[in-house]
């Protein structure tokens, strides 16, 4: 399954991201995801059909988790703070870091 897919599985991840190791990252997890959840797969659909969207799905999953506010603890025993970049999106939702 890996060989005859990951090419076009990549290929997809660095068209959605433009990054080649944010790719790497979505592609690997696709496939992990993919080897666990076979059983899952419906053998009258296409492979590569039910591999582009476990591809899609992680890709947004890491465009989610990147876009959540980021927590920074001070330090283990003082209550976590927001950064700041967190704090001014708080304050203003329409704000856009550059």
């Amino acid at each position: 399954m890996y060989e005859e897919h990951a090419p076009n599985v990549y290929g997809i991840a660095l068209m959605m991201t433009k990054s080649r190791a944010l790719a790497d990252d979505i592609a690997q997890e696709a496939f992990l995801r993919a080897f666990h959840k076979y059983h899952l797969y419906d053998p009258s659909k296409p492979l590569r059909q039910w591999l582009f969207k476990i591809t899609l799905i992680d890709y947004q999953g890491k465009d989610e988790r990147s876009s959540l506010c980021t927590i920074i603890p001070d330090c283990l025993c003082e209550k976590p703070r927001l950064c700041s970049e967190s704090r001014k999106r708080h304050a203003n939702p329409g704000f856009m870091p550059l």
